[in-house]
């Protein structure tokens, strides 16, 4: 079982920033971050990544969500606040 992506934050808790995307993806890659429809190793989802270097886990938590597929975060156009 993956780690749920609003969660993945609290699992990178322990990396020191600013970090480079191969520091991350060698030391944390193994962690699979589950979506909405699926699942993915941490090291897949940064490896066509451009970024090389992360500032916060603000920053990190951009690419990973830049790196899934596009129905990975829920229904296109809804916003997960309301209600």
């Amino acid at each position: 079982m993956g780690v749920k992506l609003r969660e993945l934050p609290d699992r990178l808790d322990v990396v020191s920033f600013p970090t480079s995307r191969e520091f991350v993806a060698d030391e944390h890659g193994d962690i699979v971050v589950s979506y909405s429809n699926g699942e993915e190793r941490l090291a897949n989802l940064l490896a066509d990544s451009g970024q090389e270097r992360y500032d916060s886990v603000d920053d990190l938590m951009t690419d990973v969500q830049n790196s899934l597929p596009r129905d990975a975060v829920g229904e296109p156009y809804q916003s997960e606040g309301e209600g």
